[in-house]
């Protein structure tokens, strides 16, 4: 986000406040198996963007729109919508 000079009103930057949570859209035809790491496990499980069950398990069918925290998301070489 900062490198687009995109301003959110984010605190912390290590994934603990929660305030850059986004959508990212995946532009591809087929769902792709992703990790979530465990900052974002127990941010959006307190946001309720993730249920109880969903966090336990070890990887996810990225299917949009899944809530990612920008700080966090580590953009891979596929093209991507990014909702705000």
């Amino acid at each position: 986000m900062e490198r687009y000079n995109l301003r959110r009103n984010c605190v912390c930057g290590e994934g603990k406040c929660g305030a850059c949570a986004v959508k990212i859209v995946p532009m591809r035809r087929t769902p792709k198996w992703i990790t979530i790491g465990y900052l974002e496990r127990i941010q959006f499980v307190r946001d309720g963007k993730l249920s109880k069950a969903e966090s336990e398990q070890p990887m996810f069918k990225d299917i949009p729109p899944r809530w990612r925290l920008a700080c966090q998301y580590i953009v891979s070489d596929e093209p991507i919508l990014v909702v705000f």
